[in-house]
């Protein structure tokens, strides 16, 4: 669950740190490194699941965040070691309604997605059904939310927790005058460009963002609210976003779509009822030929040595069961290099991911930029770092012709 504000600035005091130790690149496992070089598009015979989906992406978090940061586009797609961009796009700038001359406009995703395909990458479609953070759910439809029939909201829950954001007024999600219409727009987004070669993911959110949990503090101290609406647990939350999970596997076999779906996994804090929210969900994707992955990695203080992960990330039973069934995918928590959090630096956090079965990677476009942008203000201390990760990564993982 990420606090969902991208800024292309860090304090000036970590590029004043000496580099710890740490952040030394760690190299992957030379067995796995094809002598000839791996191609994004091409199998990679080091990856969990060699024949599908692979490589390094940046992630967008918005179809207008290139516009207001014109750095990305102009180092990042020359850079060979990316395979594309993973960008989110908002239901409500797609889906006018039924009332409209042409309910899904699909020009937004277009848009942003445009400069990529010239630079010869290939663009990952996050679609947010649901706002995670702020004070207003601007990403579900007016005329969902609105209108003589709306969808029922939790309200906003104002004190979710250490750590966390508040979130919107929330649609109800198993509600029929939510679920049905997004329902209807995975069918169509998938009819529109679950064949289409430029695209290498999709991934829709089971619940907030682009993800798998209610609403920050759903699990927490905004249980009670939820609970009005018929939230009785984990095992409920588990139930619906299997369910649902299943439904996308279903409507891409049926459509013969040919790009891969995904859906991300993420814990539910039931004290009163424990459940492996996360298991449950994987066990429900792996069976629908659906990929998994975890929007967290990192978070936890955990990836600082490659191992094998344990119990106490809450993904790690989830794709050790699933590594080489479907694709598996990690974002991390946060840029890397951020002072204002704990997480292990990308070049250590990368080889521990690639090492836990990871073959897709959403990095910051701060990580990039580290790499690529001479005047980023991590680019001296620590680019020459993040290059050797990166192509270590890319061995295994891909490149762009």
């Amino acid at each position: 669950m990420k606090q969902r504000a991208l800024f292309l600035t860090v304090a000036l005091t970590a590029c004043g740190a000496v580099l710890p130790q740490q952040h030394a690149a760690s190299t992957p496992d030379a067995a796995r490194v094809s002598p000839r070089g791996v191609t994004c598009r091409e199998t990679a015979p080091g990856a969990a699941d060699p024949t599908a989906v692979h490589g390094l992406m940046v992630w967008i978090d918005s179809t207008h965040l290139t516009t207001a940061q014109p750095d990305i586009l102009h180092y990042l797609p020359g850079d060979p070691k990316l395979c594309g961009a993973s960008i989110d796009v908002l239901w409500s700038g797609i889906d006018k309604g039924p009332s409209a001359p042409h309910q899904y406009r699909w020009k937004v995703v277009e848009n942003a997605i445009a400069p990529w395909v010239a630079a010869g990458k290939r663009a990952n479609l996050l679609f947010v059904g649901v706002n995670e953070v702020g004070t207003a759910d601007t990403a579900t439809p007016s005329y969902v939310l609105a209108g003589p029939n709306p969808a029922p909201t939790v309200p906003a829950c104002t004190n979710p927790g250490p750590g966390t954001q508040a979130g919107p007024p929330t649609p109800v999600y198993w509600n029929p005058r939510y679920k049905g219409p997004w329902r209807a727009f995975i069918a169509a987004a998938i009819k529109r460009y679950g064949r289409d070669p430029r695209i290498g993911y999709m991934r829709f959110g089971l619940g907030a963002g682009a993800e798998d949990f209610p609403q920050h503090g759903a699990d927490g101290n905004c249980f009670a609210a939820w609970q009005k609406y018929g939230l009785s647990g984990a095992q409920y939350w588990a139930a619906f976003s299997s369910d649902l999970t299943r439904y996308i596997g279903r409507t891409a076999r049926a459509d013969h779509s040919t790009v891969q779906q995904i859906v991300a996994l993420n814990p539910f804090a039931d004290t009163a009822s424990p459940y492996p929210v996360a298991g449950a969900v994987a066990s429900a994707a792996a069976g629908a030929g659906v990929g998994i992955g975890t929007e967290n990695l990192g978070s936890g203080n955990y990836g600082s040595t490659v191992q094998p992960c344990t119990n106490a990330q809450y993904w790690c039973g989830a794709f050790d069961a699933s590594a080489g069934k479907v694709p598996e995918e990690f974002q991390p928590i946060n840029f890397t290099l951020d002072e204002n959090i704990t997480i292990a630096p990308l070049t250590s956090l990368l080889p521990y991911a690639i090492h836990n079965h990871a073959q897709i990677f959403e990095l910051y476009p701060q990580e990039w930029l580290t790499a690529d942008d001479p005047h980023f203000p991590t680019y001296a201390q620590y680019h020459r770092a993040w290059q050797k990760t990166l192509s270590q990564a890319a061995d295994i993982l891909g490149r762009s012709k």
